[in-house]
């Protein structure tokens, strides 16, 4: 599979018999000036693997991100896992600025923040069927960035409040709406209320990082030889689940 694609197969982690990485352990990707370096790893093998093992996640890991911060502006760690598996190496990962995780099928925008500690994680599902994005503006090289992906996200919320309680009549202002109406006109001032604040806090907001994950669309032609990968690679996947009598697919 890594001989036909056209693409890079990246693992910090899985060695050979002899303890030598099976595939590059990392790849730097250059972006409108900046330089990114991509690291990955796995969290667990299947059993019935014997050509290859796992070195230590933690170790394997922070020795390539040691060498990427010399680099690099920006590391990323894809992880391929369970989302509990990798809750428990996030924080392990700090120099880390990013985290894609794949096999976990959950919603992949949350909406809570990401703790200060560690690379902001983010789930990228299967098969393709989003795009992921992430959108960084940077002002000041250098200063931190802020993860504004869940302020987005409840700003667009509020947002289409105040649009639907402005159906009847989008030319009027809510006041002139629902003056007469207290308690409708309580619940717009305290949308209108959070909705500045928070549009305050993204103005503040200097160095930014925002993730979406919107869906492809259903008009577009798969692309038969990436299609064909996954096809081949799911199918796998199910006959080792069903040699190891797991009932669920370790292409979930």
């Amino acid at each position: 599979m890594e001989a036909s694609a056209d693409f890079p197969f990246i693992s910090a982690n899985i060695v050979d018999q002899l303890g030598n990485p099976v595939f590059k352990t990392s790849a730097v990707i250059e972006r409108s000036g900046f330089r990114f370096g991509v690291t990955g790893a796995v969290a667990t093998l299947p059993e019935e693997v014997e050509a290859v093992s796992l070195s230590d996640v933690v170790t394997s890991v922070n020795k390539v991100l040691a060498d990427l911060e010399g680099k690099t502006d920006f590391q990323i760690v894809l992880f391929n896992g369970t989302f509990e598996e990798a809750k428990v190496y996030r924080p392990q990962f700090a120099v880390a600025d990013y985290m894609f995780l794949s096999g976990v099928t959950d919603s992949p925008v949350g909406k809570m923040k990401n703790p200060d500690q560690g690379p902001r994680m983010y789930r990228l599902g299967k098969q393709g069927k989003s795009l992921a994005l992430v959108t960084m503006n940077v002002e000041t090289p250098g200063t931190a960035l802020a993860d504004i992906t869940e302020l987005k996200l409840r700003e667009e919320f509020m947002l289409r409040q105040i649009e639907r309680m402005k159906q009847t009549d989008p030319s009027k202002t809510l006041d002139e709406l629902y003056g007469d109406n207290p308690d409708l006109m309580e619940r717009a001032k305290k949308i209108q209320d959070a909705l500045a604040e928070m549009q305050r806090e993204l103005s503040s907001a200097v160095n930014t990082s925002r993730f979406d994950f919107p869906p492809m669309d259903k008009s577009l032609d798969d692309e038969p030889r990436m299609l064909g990968m996954v096809t081949e690679t799911l199918a796998a996947c199910d006959q080792l689940a069903q040699a190891s009598g797991s009932p669920k697919s370790t292409g979930s």
